[in-house]
């Protein structure tokens, strides 16, 4: 890592190797070299200063470190004031203080014109808008990108990079996701940032993981990673059934039109029945049994109403005297690898027809403490993200 911005005056070496160290998250060097530094030298001193801080704060001493921090965010130095102004945001960050996160920042960008600089300050303030309201405009991270040099630093590159997977895969945009991803992966490790590394980690954890069971009209059923998911997304596919989520979603020349089933749960296993059969084909006498209705007649009642709501977004049932079938060819099934209870897949549907909501909003019938044990559980599996902070705490997708 070579030391970006780097401090004014002749700063000793081991001042600035504990300072790289420290911003990189290997406490034990950071604490070797700053102890073996002169803190009497008067260029050494805010660095190590600042050094000090970061160990308490990764440690036990917070309260009095997020005063050194706060004042060192403060420090004439222009280096030092970033340093500690973005160790603050991610402590910040941690504990959901979101309006402690962005005020620094207000004040560090007012303080530059350094381009490469204003980027990396934009790039981590957006991240605060993203983690705190759950969504962040496309525009905004393609202008972010735009603003980009490549005289610009590693770290730089690398914030922007991050905050763009970060941002599609809370959009639900998994190709757009996994290449941002891999945009990062040689910045993130040339910049040497801890914060950073840290984040792509969490992004390459979710990625690779193994997600869920895909069958589709070119290879058989089959268990894919959100990265292996996204490849899938971007073939020529017609029909696109969730059963992870509940949607169903179709492409047109116009784009792609998605409907959530979690209004319907009667009509959702209907279609979940009728796209795990062989074929995607079912007869009148099997649908009766599997839907648990009383006869042939009640079943196509059901699946009347099925086709109705499909035939909203251009999916055609085909209904025979013997059967219905599912017509197009190009068809993704996806199905969730681990078996979740059917409580946590009601979760995951109510998510899927909004963009992200409150614990109460997604409550209905279930006790309290048990639908948090259920979101904390959806959260620590990988498939839910708690976002904003207080009373505008809110879960959505990932």
């Amino acid at each position: 890592m070579s030391l970006w911005p780097a401090p004014e005056g002749f700063v000793p070496p081991r001042a600035l190797e504990a300072l790289e160290a420290a911003l990189a998250g290997d406490a034990g060097r950071a604490a070797d070299r700053a102890g073996s530094a002169d803190a009497r030298d008067p260029f050494a001193a805010p660095v190590l200063r600042l050094v000090r801080a970061i160990l308490e704060l990764q440690q036990a001493g917070v309260a009095p470190a997020r005063a050194e921090l706060r004042a060192l965010s403060r420090h004439s130095d222009l280096s030092i004031a970033c340093f500690a102004t973005l160790v603050r945001v991610e402590d910040a960050l941690a504990t959901r203080r979101f309006a402690h996160a962005a005020r620094p920042l207000v004040r560090l960008r007012a303080r530059t014109r350094d381009s490469a600089l204003r980027v990396w300050i934009d790039a981590t303030a957006l991240r605060v808008e993203l983690l705190r309201r759950g969504t962040l405009s496309r525009a905004l991270a393609d202008a972010l990108q735009a603003r980009l040099d490549r005289r610009h630093p590693p770290v730089v590159h690398a914030a922007v990079h991050v905050l763009r997977a970060e941002r599609g895969l809370l959009a639900g945009e998994l190709p757009d996701t996994v290449a941002a991803h891999r945009d990062a992966r040689p910045y993130v490790r040339a910049a040497g940032n801890g914060a950073l590394q840290r984040r792509h980690d969490d992004l390459t954890r979710l990625l690779r993981a193994p997600f869920v069971d895909v069958d589709d009209w070119e290879e058989p059923l089959r268990t894919l990673s959100r990265e292996e998911l996204a490849e899938v997304a971007r073939r020529d596919w017609q029909v696109w059934v969730d059963v992870l989520h509940r949607r169903v979603a179709r492409r047109t020349r116009g784009g792609v039109q998605t409907l959530a089933f979690a209004p319907w749960p009667e009509l959702w296993t209907a279609l979940e029945a009728l796209v795990r059969a062989p074929e995607r084909r079912l007869g009148w006498t099997g649908a009766a049994a599997q839907l648990g209705v009383a006869n042939a007649a009640a079943a196509r009642e059901r699946i009347r109403r099925l086709a109705a709501e499909l035939k909203t977004i251009g999916v055609v049932v085909a209904v025979h005297d013997d059967g219905f079938a599912l017509r197009d060819a190009r068809f993704v099934c996806v199905v969730p690898t681990a078996q979740l209870p059917a409580s946590a897949l009601r979760l995951l549907g109510l998510l899927a027809a909004q963009t992200s909501a409150r614990a109460s909003e997604l409550r209905g019938s279930t006790p309290h403490s048990t639908l948090i044990h259920q979101l904390q559980r959806l959260r620590r599996d990988g498939y839910v993200r708690l976002v904003g902070g207080g009373r505008e705490a809110r879960y959505t997708l990932i």
